[in-house]
């Protein structure tokens, strides 16, 4: 199984994400997630509010065990479903994305 740190390393090492170093961390932005290194323990940070919170156990799962596309896939679908979860089921705009995302 994956380590954490697996993960950070590899984010790293992609080519234009936002790499955001200070002296006593180092930190890298890619596809909505904040990806941590401090004092030798990493974790992952949403980035989708202004308060950055950290991922909760079931999606740290999805990473180790899945690899990095499919945790940000899980990540990403979960935003988009409690979003959606918001709109009346009635909304026009609830409809065309709930039959959008039904063919996927």
């Amino acid at each position: 199984m994956r380590q954490l740190r697996d993960i950070y390393e590899e984010v790293r090492a992609i080519h234009g994400v936002a790499i955001l170093d200070e002296t006593d961390s180092q930190a890298v932005i890619y596809k909505g997630l904040k990806f941590c290194s401090e004092d030798g323990n990493f974790f992952i940070l949403s980035t989708a509010t202004d308060i950055y919170t950290e991922l909760s156990f079931e999606m740290y799962h999805e990473f180790l065990n899945h690899g990095l596309e499919a945790g940000i896939r899980k990540f990403r679908n979960q935003r988009f479903m409690s979003a959606l979860s918001k709109l009346s089921n009635d909304a026009p705009a609830f409809k065309e994305i709930f039959k959008l995302w039904k063919q996927k």
